[in-house]
């Protein structure tokens, strides 16, 4: 299916979840979204651990296309020692194009995989053009931390014109880029990419 926005925002969710999948969209399969803003809302897995699977637009994606989306500053997502954690998704998990999209988020965790963009991409393609992370990344522990994608599993991951300007502040954690924090497997191409955001890190 397809959702929309019109240049819209939607503001004032207050999202508190235990189950796996949590975001405005919880788990979503072949699907578009596009030209949508979010804004001035919480998005919080209480999960102790496992995988929270949580992100400002959704939890996690199979093949989907994120088109002129945009999570502004006063967004918060927020998990306890649970994975797979991103300001826009926390888990593709199929061919997932993202383009022109923005996130501002706050992201405040202690579980591993957490991305300015993406926590954690599993398979088949990803291909992220034009796209930028402000997103303050703040975690007390935790592997797979990066300005844009956490942790890069299996699959093809292709990196366009994109850039990271969010300040990643790590306390105890490890594997943390500006960019990705861990390429555990498959291909990775950046092309035209930077990172102009700080790093404060204490760990490994």
């Amino acid at each position: 299916g397809t959702f929309d926005g019109n240049k819209k925002t939607i503001s004032g969710i207050y999202c508190s979840e235990s189950t796996r999948f949590a975001g405005l969209f919880g788990d979503i399969g072949a699907a578009t979204i596009k030209n949508l803003t979010i804004a001035n809302s919480h998005f919080e897995s209480t999960m102790t651990s496992g995988s929270a699977n949580l992100g400002a637009v959704t939890g996690r994606n199979g093949a989907a296309t994120f088109t002129n989306v945009q999570v502004t500053s006063d967004v918060v997502v927020k998990a306890g020692k649970a994975t797979f954690v991103g300001g826009i998704t926390g888990m593709t998990n199929g061919n997932t194009t993202m383009q022109d999209c923005v996130c501002e988020a706050t992201i405040i965790s202690g579980g591993d995989e957490v991305g300015g963009l993406i926590g954690y991409t599993n398979a088949g393609e990803t291909t992220i053009t034009r796209c930028k992370s402000a997103s303050t990344i703040m975690k007390s522990a935790g592997n797979g931390n990066g300005g844009l994608i956490g942790k890069m599993n299996a699959g093809t991951v292709d990196i366009i014109q994109c850039m990271n300007a969010g300040t990643i502040t790590i306390t105890g954690g490890a594997q943390t880029g500006g960019l990705i924090g861990l390429v555990q497997g498959g291909t990775l191409t950046l092309t035209d990419c930077m990172n102009a955001g700080a790093m404060n890190c204490t760990g490994d």
